[in-house]
């Protein structure tokens, strides 16, 4: 289970310098080429003169060369701030870059994506029309493989990172729809207040979805979460995302992070084995549709049932304890 988090603090490095108005995240972890690739989508931003931001790149153990890349690029780009985490875990970094952050907001994104070059201005522009804590933009597939035959968009969008809900801008209230990491900004004040994301979660650990488990953090202490279509990314869809046995590892580790986050909403819940009852419930008919699937040969939707096991059977391992 998880354990409180305690505000982050200002790191002495900026103690003193005024602040900006905005502050771009990167991390990486041996993925040197699509870093820089990601970090020239982002230099090449169309952004008004008169607004001030800065880049933090962060360098989570790396032994591609990836550090030296950026110090060489730092050279050339100015607004570009290498800075080393030797911790492994992604929420690790994002803590480093949110104690460094001057920016008074903070544009969230990975190094496997390509930012439309008015991403970081729509980011800002949101903020000055809504009054929100946080804001999730648009990620889009940038795809780089065939779609296989199971590939159904809606039920594996998540796979993929495809994060989007229309043309019209909303307040986000429903849990299961808070604000993808790969397009994620927030006011920096509140990232610190809030303890920053759980660095029990996150790519690098057994569980994943830091990025939800902040959004549901933030909507459970009442902040406004704001969904803004204008704000686009596009992540790239390799085969390896498309793999069956990553797709499983993926919902396994889906089936933790959710446990992890459901877990302050179930005080009073019956229970078997510290799972809501209601749980077996649905891994018995899920378990069901796989089986009339695979009789019936209809192996795309075989599979599909067989994630949503997978998802349950992860639930379930965090329960009891046991992390793959």
């Amino acid at each position: 289970m998880m354990t409180p988090l305690h505000p982050l603090q200002p790191a002495p490095s900026i103690e003193g310098l005024p602040e900006i108005d905005a502050t771009v995240v990167v991390c990486s972890y041996n993925r040197r080429a699509w870093l820089l690739e990601a970090l020239d989508s982002i230099r090449n931003q169309s952004v008004p003169s008169e607004v001030e931001w800065e880049v933090i790149a962060v360098d989570n153990g790396s032994t591609d060369g990836t550090w030296e890349a950026l110090e060489l690029l730092a050279e050339e780009w100015p607004r570009l701030r290498p800075i080393r985490e030797p911790r492994p875990g992604k929420s690790f970094a994002l803590n480093t870059a949110i104690c460094n952050a001057r920016g008074r907001v903070m544009a969230f994104t990975d190094d496997d994506v390509v930012a439309d070059r008015f991403w970081l201005w729509n980011v800002i522009s949101s903020f000055e029309r809504f009054d929100a804590s946080m804001i999730g933009g648009r990620v889009l597939p940038l795809w780089m493989t065939e779609r296989p035959s199971w590939f159904r968009e809606r039920e594996f969008r998540g796979v993929i990172a495809h994060w989007e809900h229309g043309e019209v801008p909303f307040r986000i209230e429903n849990p299961a729809i808070v604000p993808s990491g790969n397009n994620l900004s927030a006011k920096t004040e509140v990232l610190r207040r809030y303890g920053g994301f759980h660095t029990g979660l996150g790519a690098g650990r057994a569980h994943r979805g830091a990025d939800s488990e902040l959004g549901v953090r933030l909507l459970r202490g009442g902040e406004v979460i704001m969904y803004t279509p204008e704000p686009v990314v596009y992540h790239r869809v390799t085969p390896k995302l498309l793999q069956k046995s990553h797709v499983r590892r993926w919902f396994f580790r889906r089936g933790m992070a959710h446990s992890v986050m459901e877990a302050p909403t179930e005080n009073g819940m019956p229970k078997i084995l510290r799972i809501p009852r209601w749980r077996y419930r649905i891994m018995l008919v899920t378990a069901w549709q796989y089986a009339t699937a695979l009789v019936k040969g209809d192996f795309d939707a075989a599979f599909y049932h067989e994630t949503r096991l997978w998802m349950l059977l992860g639930f379930a391992a965090e329960r009891w304890g046991f992390y793959a």
